[in-house]
């Protein structure tokens, strides 16, 4: 274990035995949103996953190596339970960056099997002296994190064939893109009518959902919906993001972990679900945390916020919160035809209208 000397600019920099606040980016994060949340080590490898990821794609191979040196130290007492708590330092840095990079931009082949998978995450810790005046204190720190990412097993290449399997599935994934025009609420309605046509098919333990499902076979979990919703969104200039929790099953208050999205528009935060929109295009469409939506399959209300419980951990638990949601929902203006909004009432007239013309034809032929 090396012992590298630090100056005294180091202790003034670097907070004392604490991880380093929050770092946001006015510029290229919405308030509230996963990258938002991360510090400046974890935002700083939240950018090199996005880079190497990028550069993979172009030509994919089964697994991408991830390596990062942490680019501001974080101090921690020169104990054993100082140097755990380091390395649950970098677990948890890197574990938090993957799940906002994975809820934020689930595009990345290597990234679709991550809820169920994890990372296993090599860590550097190690030990340095800060000295000021003659006094020497020595630290743990990290200094690098490392781990690969790797293609889900359906989707590996097969060296026996000419093409590229993996290369294949992205390149499927992209083809089914959609651009759409008008305002936030004109293309998540427009993206909500492709996604709600999505069969949906209940998790299987140990495997989850991915956007090539939803979005190429017309076959997946709440988790494939979401994902291709978050990712149409952001073809499509919306900002999106998908959640994982526990939703509503029946009215006998039975749960099952479910995804879902929040969608950013005027400065507010509202709730998607396309996987409750089958029946009812707008069901669960914008919705706010009072909003009244029907489960699938039952006949009665209940409000979103007591149907969709966010519980951001997956395989690997991480510090992510959602974003605050809007209390109600958006208004959607009615577009219901005249017969469907009138319907009732039109029949209950023709009725009307048909039991008085034979009320009136029985009088002048002397029936009644």
């Amino acid at each position: 274990m090396s012992t590298k000397l630090l100056s005294l600019l180091a202790i003034v920099t670097v907070a004392m035995i604490m991880v380093p606040v929050i770092d946001v980016d006015a510029g290229s994060a919405v308030a509230g949103d996963y990258e938002s949340q991360l510090d400046s080590n974890g935002k700083g490898l939240y950018d090199t996953i996005v880079t190497e990821l990028s550069k993979a794609e172009g030509s994919p191979t089964d697994t991408v190596t991830v390596s990062y040196d942490v680019r501001t130290p974080v101090l921690f007492e020169s104990t054993e339970a100082g140097k755990a708590e380091a390395g649950e330092y970098a677990i948890g840095m890197v574990n938090d960056a993957l799940a906002a990079l994975y809820y934020t931009d689930p595009s990345y082949i290597w990234l679709w099997d991550y809820p169920v998978t994890g990372a296993v995450v090599d860590k550097v810790v190690e030990q340095v002296a800060l000295t000021s005046e003659g006094t020497s204190v020595t630290y743990y720190t990290v200094s690098a994190v490392s781990f690969q990412l790797n293609v889900p097993e359906a989707f590996k290449d097969d060296p026996s064939t000419e093409k590229n399997e993996t290369l294949d599935a992205i390149t499927s994934v992209r083809d089914k893109m959609r651009s759409f025009e008008g305002s936030v609420m004109d293309k998540v309605s427009a993206i909500n009518d492709v996604l709600r046509g999505v069969s949906k098919v209940d998790e299987e333990e140990g495997k989850v959902g991915n956007i090539y499902d939803a979005l190429v076979t017309g076959k997946s979990t709440s988790a494939g919906i979401a994902a291709a919703f978050t990712c149409m969104c952001a073809a499509n200039g919306v900002d999106a993001q998908t959640v994982r929790g526990s939703v509503l099953k029946d009215m006998d208050a039975n749960t099952a972990v479910g995804y879902w999205n929040m969608v950013f528009d005027e400065d507010k935060w509202y709730a998607v679900d396309c996987s409750w929109n089958s029946s009812e295009a707008r069901n669960c469409l914008m919705v706010g945390f009072t909003s009244k939506v029907v489960v699938p399959g039952q006949d009665s209300f209940t409000r979103f916020g007591a149907s969709h419980n966010a519980d951001l951990d997956m395989s690997a638990a991480n510090s992510l919160s959602t974003p605050v949601l809007e209390s109600e929902g958006v208004s959607w203006p009615d577009d219901s035809t005249i017969l469907e909004k009138y319907g009732s009432q039109i029949f209950m007239v023709i009725i009307g209208v048909v039991l008085a013309g034979a009320f009136i034809y029985a009088i002048r032929t002397g029936n009644v």
